[in-house]
């Protein structure tokens, strides 16, 4: 059983929880109860641990959204970096894919084991993008990802090499 634990006070993640905890547990068998917590890249420090242990400053990160497996208190974290989303415009369901698709990287581990998130980025993030699909919000990261590549953040070959790649990979599974 999953357990979504929301930290960040914006109602779009209790909505987030309300309406996709169900969904996530139906579609990932886990055989312990775990919780995966939703945090802001600015309340990291409240967490002391987990501040320790993160190899990245998430608060001045690229990311919008990074799932991480830190080493202390906190097993699962989904960082959120809200500036990032509200300077790119996202949208309420371009929030909800990018979560999913976080969430993805934990289904992943659970289907590929560990090494899937550390030894091949791609072919994590195709893995997590493939349970997006799965779910049904394939559209809406699509939107997330056409927005990041938009946005100026990125070099132009992050954007051809990562994000452009995964919308190409998306749209060839999208039905017409």
């Amino acid at each position: 059983m999953i357990k979504i634990d929301n930290h960040i006070e914006n109602k779009i993640y209790d909505d987030f929880i309300s309406e996709f905890e169900n969904l996530i547990n139906q579609n990932i068998v886990e055989k312990s109860e775990t919780t995966i917590n939703i945090i802001s890249s600015k309340m990291i420090d409240s967490f002391c641990e987990l501040k320790q242990t993160l190899k990245t400053d998430y608060g001045s990160s690229p990311y919008c959204f990074c799932y991480n497996i830190p080493d202390c208190e906190i097993k699962h974290v989904i960082i959120v970096n809200e500036e990032l989303c509200k300077t790119m415009n996202f949208s309420r369901s371009d929030h909800y894919a990018a979560l999913l698709h976080e969430i993805g990287h934990f289904w992943a581990i659970q289907e590929y084991g560990k090494n899937i998130l550390d030894n091949n980025i791609s072919l994590s993030e195709y893995l997590s993008d493939k349970f997006v699909l799965k779910l049904g919000m394939g559209k809406e990261l699509i939107s997330a990802l056409q927005k990041m590549s938009a946005s100026g953040f990125y070099t132009p070959d992050y954007c051809k090499n990562a994000i452009d790649w995964r919308i190409d990979r998306l749209t060839d599974k999208l039905p017409l």
